[in-house]
């Protein structure tokens, strides 16, 4: 595999933009290769035997004895190295630069060194970082030590332990000692010769007393303590030094430091690849150009922070070390094997059975169809009866199913850029009518199984979706919650496909196929409800974020939902009424409505339409590479946004015909669901991007608190969101 293409799979995504721009590198190469060929267009690689011969194992070119590569007609570059900040600034000065084609050679330095000042202040950023981190797992470990004492000797007061008077061989220090490394930070000796350092001034002479100023953080959030912190109480709760407390604790710090290993191997990777990226351009220049500079250039990278830091080489070795001893029971391959879990390999069968079953699916629908209009049953008495009832019920599946698809499809895409059959029906049993019956319940009793099959950690993941989307404000909003709230939106037909079904088989109606629903004024009101159920969501779920981070974006944002919710009122009671005061109320509330969702699914959710964008009124960063995908995206998301106007301006429709139409519709607003899912999922991707957040953060179990009773980690915290 070529390096460019091992660089791409080897980036971390949000860290895209941090990487040595090797194609642009490349692109400048290429000018300069062409500028050879016009000069000297029959000239063949002579100047190239003058290149030092590479050796077959290492990659590097090897030095003829007597002649040494910085000699004067060779040197070709000079690269100066100055202070700037708390850093290193490099520059070039191209030796060459008033021979033909000198200034090309001289703007690839140019961008060389650009790029190696950038990675290296990316990198020393990420470093300091992951050393604030360490700080504060020292801080942890701290306490989980001194409650792992106090917890398995309720009566010791620490000296038991072997603590000597300084604490430095004490558990916790042991532990602080174990993250920190050699080389980090400034330790001082014991007379023992133990390296010893106090991160946060609290270790005397009582290892106990680190306790006196902890809490235990509470990192599940359920609507009772959302309840109970809007009254004013404390999200910490005080140690009662038990031992399901003390397990707890271990498990939510063993999740910390699996994160915290991660992050520190793709700070590792982040170096090494960057290292050989310029490497091999280097060695590439040497080709196209016929001069050296790869050795002298080589140096200044090897001696730069990218390379010579070896503060994460150690970390990972500490890390290592303590999660061995503390969280493996002294097992490395157990421990490695959590700290480093293998890829899952891929498994063709899941895409065998999509393929399969979407042939199926599309094969069944077109038989249904070419059925219909054989036997011309939309015109027949039968098939009017059988388009009010029955086929509502089946097409509750075909919602869910096309919805499935369109997520599947998404993934994939996601992934490669890296974000009925009908019958005579007068001659029907009772048992016909109660298989959709049949079938919802066994995906429902499937969907709540709590055995651990059929993909159960999808389904617990699920549930816990929609539970949080049902109790939407006492709950703190993630992206997989609003990310599900928002596509819910686009099932307002099926939900109300649920409500026909308790409606039909509640009332008894199957058996005579006579839908009388619309007939009983409860079951008009929940249709009302139903409808605005997942709107009310999204509503909740931008209250909940506007009280949390003060930005008005997530008021105008509820304030579109709640104009949604109004017009799917207004348009529900045009559908059971149908008279002309609601038909204009209906368009001019649903064209208010659907002119707020596309703006917002254009520019805010999608990014797009930006006036002073590089792409024109797109973003300045794209995914794919072909811009005409996102102009299409747009003008769809407008059309299929517009497809509501169908069913209100033809509201006089015969009612199989009509129940064909709001199928159709529900079917294309599935399809612009999914569209949308694709772009607004590389909208936040890219946003991340432009933080650099590879990572989220994990909650650390204990919570310090000052002498004055003031919160040291929400600091922490708030720092964190401002930037």
């Amino acid at each position: 595999m070529k390096f460019g293409k091992r660089l791409k799979r080897k980036k971390v995504p949000e860290w895209t933009n941090a990487y040595v721009d090797y194609n642009g590198l490349k692109r400048v190469l290429g000018d300069i290769a062409r500028y050879r060929q016009s000069v000297q267009p029959s000239a063949s690689r002579d100047g190239l035997q003058r290149m030092a011969p590479f050796d077959s194992f290492t990659g590097f070119p090897k030095e003829p004895s007597g002649s040494p590569i910085a000699d004067a007609e060779e040197q070709a570059i000079d690269v100066r190295v100055s202070r700037h900040g708390h850093g290193w600034f490099y520059e070039t000065n191209f030796l060459r630069r008033s021979e033909g084609g000198g200034e090309i050679e001289a703007r690839f330095f140019e961008k060389l060194d650009e790029e190696l000042n950038k990675v290296n202040a990316f990198f020393k950023d990420k470093v300091e970082e992951a050393m604030q981190e360490a700080d504060s797992l020292n801080r942890q470990m701290d306490a989980l030590t001194a409650l792992r004492i106090k917890v398995e000797r309720p009566g010791s007061d620490g000296s038991s332990s072997g603590t000597p008077s300084s604490g430095c061989s004490s558990t916790g220090s042991m532990a602080s000692n174990d993250i920190k490394g050699k080389g980090i930070g400034a330790p001082h000796r014991t007379s023992q010769g133990e390296s010893c350092r106090d991160p946060v001034n609290v270790r005397k002479r009582d290892p106990l007393e680190i306790l006196d100023r902890v809490k235990m953080k509470r990192t599940l959030e359920s609507p009772v303590s959302t309840l109970k912190r809007l009254f004013g109480d404390s999200r910490d709760v005080e140690l009662r030094f038990k031992e399901e407390e003390l397990t707890g604790a271990k498990e939510r710090l063993k999740v910390v430091f699996i994160d915290f290993y991660l992050k520190l191997y793709q700070l590792k990777q982040y170096s090494v690849m960057n290292h050989s990226a310029f490497a091999k351009i280097l060695k590439k220049y040497e080709k196209v150009s016929t001069r050296r500079a790869k050795r002298s250039y080589m140096e200044i990278v090897d001696n730069s922070y990218l390379v010579r830091s070896n503060k994460v080489t150690n970390l990972l070795e500490r890390v290592e070390a303590i999660f061995i001893t503390h969280f493996s029971n002294s097992n490395r391959r157990k421990a490695m094997a959590s700290l480093r879990p293998k890829a899952k390999k891929e498994n063709h069968k899941v895409t065998f059975f999509t393929g399969f079953f979407c042939g199926c699916s599309v094969a069944l629908v077109v038989a249904i169809i070419l059925r219909i209009e054989a036997r011309n049953l939309m015109e027949m008495e039968d098939g009017s009866l059988y388009m009010q009832n029955v086929f509502p019920l089946y097409s509750l599946f075909g919602y869910i199913i096309l919805h499935m698809l369109m997520y599947a499809a998404n993934i994939y895409f996601w992934r490669l850029y890296r974000i009925g059959f009908i019958s005579k029906t007068r001659d029907l049993k009772t048992v016909t009518e109660i298989v959709p019956l049949v079938l919802v319940v066994v995906v429902l009793a499937i969907i709540i199984c709590p055995l651990n099959i059929v993909y159960r950690s999808s389904r617990i993941f699920f549930m816990r979706c929609i539970f949080h989307c049902i109790f939407a404000p006492l709950y703190k909003v993630t992206l997989p919650d609003f990310f599900l709230a928002d596509h819910l939106t686009s099932q307002v037909q099926t939900i109300r496909c649920l409500e026909i079904y308790i409606c039909y088989y509640g009332l008894g109606e199957y058996s005579q196929r006579q839908n009388k629903c619309h007939n009983n004024g409860v079951y008009n009101t929940f249709y009302f409800v139903v409808a605005v159920i997942p709107f009310w969501f999204r509503f909740m779920q931008c209250l909940r974020r506007l009280c949390e981070e003060k930005d008005a974006v997530h008021a105008f944002n509820g304030l579109k939902y709640l104009f949604t919710i109004l017009a799917v009122l207004i348009r529900t009671a045009f559908e059971l009424t149908e008279g002309p005061a609601w038909l204009v109320l209906a368009l001019l509330s649903s064209i208010v409505a659907t002119a707020m969702n596309t703006f917002w699914d254009i520019v805010m959710d999608w990014g797009l339409l930006r006036r002073n964008s590089n792409n024109f009124y797109l973003r300045d960063k794209l995914l794919v590479s072909h811009k005409s995908v996102y102009y299409i995206a747009m003008f769809l998301n407008i059309v299929l946004r517009l497809a509501w106007t169908k069913l209100v301006l033809e509201f006089n429709l015969r009612p199989m015909h009509q129940m064909a139409v709001t199928t159709v519709i529900s079917c294309l607003e599935i399809l612009r669901r999914g569209i949308w899912s694709f772009f607004r999922l590389e909208n936040e991707h890219l946003n991340n991007v432009g933080k650099y957040r590879a990572f989220n953060s994990v909650p650390h179990p204990f919570c310090y608190y000052d002498e004055s009773g003031h919160d040291d980690d929400e600091d922490d915290q708030d720092s964190d969101k401002k930037e």
